[in-house]
């Protein structure tokens, strides 16, 4: 497939595929501000024979993983450093108040009713209009959201995003905040010992290595362009991804 980036410095639009082409043609036409491109994509770069992506989603999954009930899992969003100043990753943030969360509770409420509403431009009780804020900026305990530039105590801030559902509503919440990224992300699975995703990591790389790894499965940005380039919808190949 051609190269389907207008950073790349071969990037032809006359030469893409059909399916790139109606992506691409859409792209120039889309008014929505969500879907505007991050200007730093021009940092995301062909590195061997993938795509780098800006931003990871991690999913740290807890125990019960299954198809058929509802589980937990806790989701973080990261900077990648590799890309911005080539340190170690960055944590981000979301516009969102983390108190009304901490309910005391074994089960706390999942964030993705809070973020499908912020998403649609529907009224919800939690403060915070449910975009990503970087680490950049935050300082002096205080925080400036990007997108809507309140001003907000960072000790307030949401920095891991809890999750309660079923495999559907994981795949919607990553999906929103793919979006929320720019398009721009990996997505990082991390499992608890007992699943079998763990059980598949240790036995291509043993159990010490699984162990640091927490059973690490990786969904790339390239892979994710490619399949959806080709006609799959973001929040079904997520799915799919999460049932494995």
């Amino acid at each position: 497939m051609r190269p389907f980036s207008e950073s790349d410095k071969n990037f032809d639009p006359t030469r893409l595929d059909p399916a790139s082409k109606r992506t691409f043609d859409a792209a120039k036409n889309v008014d929505d501000p969500k879907w505007e491109m991050d200007p730093r994509l021009d940092l995301v770069v062909k590195e061997g024979r993938g795509l780098r992506a800006g931003y990871k989603i991690e999913v740290h999954f807890g125990p019960g993983r299954t198809d058929r009930r509802e589980y937990k899992a806790l989701i973080l969003l990261m900077e990648s450093g590799k890309h911005f100043h080539g340190g170690g990753d960055g944590q981000m943030y979301m516009c969102l108040d983390h108190r009304p969360y901490e309910a005391d509770n074994t089960t706390p409420p999942s964030v993705l009713p809070a973020l499908r509403a912020k998403m649609r431009k529907q009224a919800f009780q939690i403060p915070g209009c449910g975009s990503p804020i970087p680490s950049s900026q935050v300082q002096l305990g205080l925080a400036r959201c990007p997108m809507c530039q309140r001003i907000i105590n960072a000790e307030h801030l949401m920095g891991q995003l809890p999750f309660y559902g079923t495999t559907q509503d994981l795949a919607e919440l990553v999906e929103i905040l793919f979006i929320s990224l720019k398009h721009n992300a990996d997505i990082y699975c991390k499992y608890d010992r007992k699943d079998i995703r763990f059980a598949v990591c240790e036995r291509a790389k043993g159990l010490e290595k699984a162990r640091q790894l927490r059973g690490l499965f990786i969904y790339p940005l390239k892979n994710i362009i490619k399949e959806t380039s080709a006609g799959a919808t973001l929040r079904s190949r997520f799915e799919a991804f999460f049932r494995a």
